[in-house]
Parts: C-alpha cells; structure tokens; sequence
C-alpha cells in the first residue's frame, strides 16, 4: 500500500512537472513590422556658374559658355572668374575636385598650344582667392594639360540648398575658382593671327 501511495505521488508530481513545463511556452505573443522599407539612391552633380561681375555666382548649370580673348600678345595674361557647386542629391556626400582641358581644336593654332599655358585655382577657405590657403593646379600649357591627367583644385563640401555665395563668404558647398591663361613672352611673329580653343572639364568625384 505504501509502495502503491509513493507510486502514485510520483507519477503526480511528474504530471504536474510536465503541466509547468507546458506552460512555460504557452504564453500570449503578437508581432509589429515596418512595412515597405524603401531604399532609393542619390546622385553626384558638380554644376558650373559664370561670375556675375560682382563676386557672386550667376546661373548654375551644367555647361557654361567659356571665355574669348582676341588680341593677346606675348607676356600677356587673362583671368575667367568662374562657381563649381556641388547640387548633389545625395545627402551629405562631398567631393574631390579636379580639372583638365578637352576638345582642342582652332582655325589656325599652329604652335600657339605649346605657347599658351593655363591654371587654375580655387578659394579654399572661403575667403577669396589669394588670401589664405587656396588650391592650386600646375601651370600647364594647353598641349600639356590634353596629354595628362586631370590636376587637383581642392575639395566642396555637401549640398548646402540654395546659392548665397559670395567671393568672401562661400558655402561650403559653392566654391570660387579663377583661370588664367598666359601667352609665353617667348612667342613670336610665328604665333601671330593664329586661334586655338579649348573646353574646360571639372570632375567631381564621391570622397570616401
């Protein structure tokens, strides 16, 4: 009888044991989900302006029309005033600057590619050009820049919306470059009445 009692109390606590244990994973749960989680990439866009005279950028967009010199004699130099701003979409995104001439062509250039050189520089620290630290490329001629690679002129930060640069008070987003075209004092009779032309290229590139 005893044995039959310490049977049955064992088999007891052995059902309730496995009850508890059931219960344990019998317990109210629900679930919660973001839906339609969307991902849509930007893009890098580096546009150009013209100065407006007074220190300000003019219209950006993606080309501009460049500079006409008529007249240059040798030893002489000519400056273009220009804006590159990066209109990026993607959100925080800075870029590399660089520069290179393209699309040489002219009526009758004859030696004046190895006669004209070309740089460029770019403000920046934002407080105009040749004050301060500012980027510089090499002093190349024409020739030279079409059969090398793009040079360096410094950096723009992330879209900042809209244009309210000035030459000495830029966005960080807005820069302010020159470019100056110098005739060799060398140059002779040889280069007289004789035109060339270039396209100015400006490749923004994502910094990593």
């Amino acid at each position: 009888m005893i044995n039959t009692r310490i049977g049955l109390s064992l088999m007891s606590i052995a059902a309730a044991l496995a009850l508890a244990g059931g219960a344990a994973f019998a317990v109210f749960s629900d679930t919660a989900t973001s839906q339609d989680n969307t991902f849509s990439t930007g893009n890098a866009d580096l546009v150009i302006s013209n100065d407006n005279g007074t220190g300000s950028p003019d219209a950006y967009a993606n080309d501009i029309t460049g500079v006409t010199v008529a007249g240059l004699f040798p030893g002489q130099s000519t400056i273009k005033n220009f804006w590159l701003k990066n209109s990026s979409t993607s959100t925080g995104l800075t870029m590399a600057l660089a520069v290179d001439l393209g699309d040489l062509g002219g009526t009758t250039p004859g030696d004046l590619p190895n006669q004209l050189s070309v740089q460029f520089i770019c403000d920046t620290d934002n407080n105009g050009i040749g004050i301060g630290a500012d980027s510089v490329s090499p002093n190349k001629t024409v020739n030279q820049w079409i059969a090398g690679d793009p040079e360096s002129i410094g950096t723009v930060g992330a879209n900042a919306g809209a244009s309210n640069a000035t030459i000495f008070n830029s966005d960080v987003d807005e820069k302010f470059c020159r470019m100056t075209a110098t005739l060799a004092l060398s140059a002779d009779n040889s280069l007289a009445n004789k035109d060339l032309r270039f396209d100015g290229i400006f490749l923004g590139t994502q910094n990593n």
